[in-house]
């Protein structure tokens, strides 16, 4: 991905005088330098930790907070998303029949769960989607934005299990976990679907 808006608006977060220089090398290193080489759902996962540290500290210049928060909202939009909730929201209130689906992934989307919990709700919610999508352009759309939320998700997961824990119980289960989802998102995209479905 290559970016253009965020791009510009996280170099001049990255240059403001009123954040101290410890704090400029944070989001240079972390955010604007990575962005610029090769942007992925990853860098949401930093930005959002980012943030919790901005308001945990409560140091901040009310205008740093306010583009660092215009900026989340615009990579959000960058990487579509936001375009998950509304779409699901769409179909859900299509077809009723998809919406304790809907409900219990965006609940658990939007209240902050675990990533390694969100993705058996999304995979149902696609299991559903997968007899009716090819008819359907509004479900089509949805099975495309589960299919990018899952990336975000995995990524997620997959920085949870770097930051420590190797080798433990839940260490190894989380791991599992996102194998054996990752392999079902494959089989759903329609990726080697029989061998997915075999080693998942």
């Amino acid at each position: 991905f290559t970016c253009s808006v965020p791009m510009t608006r996280i170099r001049d977060i990255a240059h403001r005088n009123d954040i101290p220089k410890e704090m400029k090398d944070h989001i240079k290193h972390n955010l604007q330098n990575k962005l610029h080489r090769c942007a992925d759902p990853g860098d949401l996962v930093t930005l959002d930790k980012l943030m919790e540290r901005v308001k945990h500290e409560g140091t901040y210049s009310p205008a740093f907070v306010k583009e660092l928060e215009i900026f989340h909202v615009e990579l959000r939009e960058f990487f579509n998303a936001s375009g998950l909730d509304d779409t699901a929201e769409q179909v859900a209130n299509e077809d009723s029949s998809f919406r304790p689906a809907v409900d219990k992934l965006l609940g658990m989307k939007k209240g902050g769960g675990e990533p390694v919990a969100q993705l058996p709700a999304l995979t149902e919610l696609r299991r559903l989607l997968t007899s009716k999508v090819r008819s359907e352009q509004t479900l089509l759309r949805l099975d495309l934005e589960l299919e990018k939320y899952s990336f975000v998700l995995l990524s997620q997961v997959e920085q949870g299990l770097n930051t420590g824990g190797g080798g433990s119980t839940d260490w190894w289960q989380r791991l599992l976990c996102a194998l054996q989802q990752a392999l079902v998102q494959a089989e759903l995209s329609g990726i080697a679907p029989e061998e997915c479905a075999i080693v998942g």
